[in-house]
């Protein structure tokens, strides 16, 4: 396509751009298969536990259902947001609330295709937050199982372009009584958001989404990007998901 750039008004050349990127985005994803595998945040009911899709992930917990944290529709989580975007068929969303890679997540990074034996071209990954701010694991720990997971998707989907996300800021409770509270300094969750980011560098057809640094949800401003109640802020609301959905975006249009 060619552009007379010096012809073009100033918002007609943006415009321009604009289409061009999404023309473009249309080729290199349009009619591609694509699997989400994740948490929480990552879950909405009826999709992430969809045994249609993948016979395994029935007893997935989901958090959203399209009645909580003001995302009153599946197409306002992230990922059906770039599904949409990028044209892309969902496999399978592999998301449990609570899950961690201490708990079934080396497992479940595994069932990323369908009960037709479909693979995903495409893997996004959201996936980790709960090995971080629960104290049954360490940061060697986090390490260790973080190349383990890695190397297992690769492994069963060598074919498969990874799409892996660096970690955004919370804060959260646990227990009746809400006094427990787990929560990373800036600083804290830097250590682990640089293991991931040195990790993905080295690692063959895995790119990184870097949402910490890219996405604007940020420790000045991330409570007004989730919805939870109480002392809890964790789980994305409707704009929160769509800053997400576009940092995925644009990491999958400029790699």
């Amino acid at each position: 396509v060619f552009l007379d750039i010096y012809t073009l008004e100033t918002s007609s050349l943006e415009d321009h751009l604009e289409n061009l990127s999404k023309i473009e985005s249309s080729y290199l994803f349009k009619g591609k298969n694509i699997s989400i595998f994740g948490d929480s945040i990552s879950s909405f009911k009826g999709y992430s536990n969809d045994t249609s899709k993948n016979s395994t992930i029935g007893n997935n917990g989901t958090h959203y259902s399209g009645s909580n944290c003001g995302v009153t529709d599946v197409n306002q989580t992230w990922w059906m947001r770039l599904i949409n975007k990028t044209e892309t068929n969902l496999i399978v969303n592999n998301s449990s609330a609570g899950d961690a890679m201490n708990g079934q997540g080396l497992n479940r990074c595994v069932q990323l295709h369908n009960n037709e034996g479909v693979n995903p071209d495409i893997i996004c990954m959201f996936f980790g937050i709960n090995d971080i701010w629960r104290t049954t694991g360490t940061l060697e720990m986090f390490k260790t199982n973080y190349v383990t997971m890695l190397n297992k998707m690769k492994a069963k989907y060598p074919s498969a372009t990874i799409y892996a996300s660096t970690y955004l800021p919370y804060t959260w409770w646990s227990g009746s009584d809400r006094e427990t509270v787990y929560h990373k300094t800036e600083s804290e969750l830097e250590v682990y958001n640089t293991f991931v980011r040195d990790t993905i560098s080295k690692t063959e057809n895995v790119y990184l989404v870097d949402l910490a640094r890219d996405s604007g949800i940020t420790f000045d401003n991330y409570k007004s990007y989730c919805a939870d109640e109480g002392n809890r802020w964790l789980h994305p609301n409707a704009s929160g998901m769509e800053l997400i959905a576009n940092t995925y975006y644009s990491a999958m249009v400029n790699r």
